[in-house]
């Protein structure tokens, strides 16, 4: 690489291939029967015994999930190093995943654990460190870093869908896929809620049967940015961490927008009042507040929200006392410093007129320190 010098000042690539394999979820253990002790019930105590119960059904074709996985790295160097980047990649293929499947209910059981699918998944990383500026008195350094990670479910047992309630396993779509009804707004002329049945039809019955693989609440890329500024005596640092794309399902949602059901259970978000359907033909965010359910509370995409999120997680600023305070002090240094976590954190759509991933994703807002030291050495 020496006709690349100056501009590149170091280049190394590294790859690894392994194949490995794991128990898979720490509680499936039933590649044989599971037998626990108990004490039978008898109407008179004298007479109880102990007894053995079969607890879960025994499979002996479990084994344990295995992957075969190719990754890659550069390391890169540029301008004397004043730019450094390194690139991972990787390239996972998954067998024998461990799930739950429903079966024919022989020997007592609906519900089955074994190794029902094949996956493959890749993704990559991105780290960039600059030296922006370095000046006798000045100097700003940057860390860039960004990932992405994908996944496909490739093969399901006799090619069943696995539900988990809110969630679904499919061949062709995402591991992490939202299974559920899909959301169609307000009937202007009632107020009342409206959903999509799985043929893609508008319905005013809210069905379970109705729910369908859409959307996935696995982020289009995650990462952060930091920065390091120092001029003379004083620093400052500042930590933006982000997240773009990939839709959560906020347990908080259904239940602080109950649209005036059952509100006694908890608070209800105000946008439910402000904004609900009140007059016929008059198109509206929010259904008819009424005290009878509407079945609008229940689970469907009309509560995910996107993930996507900037959050400015820290910001640090110190000063360092010069030489000659610190030699009148008697001490060998000292730095005054003010921190700050969770100082502001941005999701697109939040508005003061309506709740968003911001407000719903935990229910209360994330507490913000602001902190104030002193560091002295003797």
């Amino acid at each position: 690489f020496d006709s690349l010098k100056p501009w590149m000042s170091h280049f190394t690539l590294k790859g690894s291939y392994s194949l490995t394999a794991d128990r898979g979820p720490y509680n499936i253990s039933n590649s044989s029967a599971i037998i626990n002790s108990l004490v039978t019930w008898r109407p008179d105590g004298a007479d109880q015994e102990t007894a053995l119960g079969i607890t879960e059904l025994g499979n002996s074709e479990l084994t344990y999930e295995k992957k075969h996985e190719l990754s890659l790295t550069a390391d890169m160097g540029f301008l004397n190093n004043r730019i450094n980047m390194e690139v991972s990649w990787y390239r996972r293929n998954n067998y024998d995943l461990i799930g739950a499947i429903t079966v024919q209910g022989v020997g007592g059981e609906l519900d089955k654990f074994g190794n029902i699918a094949d996956m493959k998944s890749g993704g990559f990383e991105l780290s960039l460190s600059t030296k922006n500026i370095k000046l006798k008195d000045f100097e700003w350094n940057t860390t860039l870093n960004f990932s992405r990670n994908s996944n496909k479910i490739l093969e399901l047992y006799n090619g069943i869908q696995t539900g988990f309630t809110n969630s679904v396993w499919k061949e062709g779509y995402d591991s992490n896929t939202w299974y559920l009804v899909r959301w169609a707004g307000v009937d202007p002329a009632d107020g009342m809620p409206m959903w999509y049945d799985k043929d893609g039809n508008l319905t005013k019955t809210y069905s379970t049967d109705d729910r369908v693989a859409d959307k996935s609440a696995t982020p289009i890329g995650f990462g952060g940015l930091i920065n390091n500024l120092t001029y003379g005596n004083w620093s400052l640092s500042f930590q933006i961490n982000y997240v773009i794309g990939g839709y959560s399902l906020p347990t908080y949602a259904s239940r602080f927008i109950k649209d005036g059901y059952d509100i006694t259970s908890g608070n209800q978000a105000v946008e439910v009042y402000y904004y609900r359907w009140t007059t016929p033909g008059e198109a509206s965010r929010y259904p008819i507040a009424s005290q009878k359910t509407t079945s609008s509370a229940r689970y469907s995409t009309r509560f995910l929200y996107s993930k996507t999120n900037f959050n400015l997680s820290n910001l640090t600023l110190s000063y360092r006392l010069p030489k000659p305070v610190i030699s009148k002090l008697k001490v060998e240094g000292a730095t005054a410093t003010l921190i700050c976590d969770n100082l502001y954190l941005f999701t697109p759509g939040q508005s003061r007129k309506y709740n968003s991933y911001k407000t719903l994703s935990n229910g209360y807002p994330v507490t913000r320190t602001i902190t104030l030291g002193l560091n002295v050495s003797f």
